[in-house]
């Protein structure tokens, strides 16, 4: 790994993987997350993720998406009122 990133164009494609993959993937959780209304302390661990690990913190993320989604939709059922 440190060979690797003796070469400047190897050092290069690593910054434009960090940049692009890292940092636009990151920016996409807060963004959606804020929309969904997910906590943003769930949100953290999956951006830390994404920093070090790549796409397993995509993963993550989408595992606290869909877990947060459920359990919304848990609650608006749970709160229904029928009338007749």
């Amino acid at each position: 790994m440190t060979r690797m990133f003796t070469d400047a164009s190897s050092v290069l494609a690593g910054w434009a993987h960090f940049i692009v993959f890292d940092l636009w993937t990151a920016r996409f959780f807060v963004i959606d997350s804020a929309q969904l209304g997910i906590p943003h302390l769930a949100v953290v661990p999956c951006i830390l993720g994404c920093m070090f690990f790549g796409p397993l913190g995509l993963l993550s993320y989408v595992t606290v998406r869909k877990v947060c989604d459920m359990l919304a939709n848990n609650n608006r059922t749970a709160t229904k009122t029928f009338k007749f």
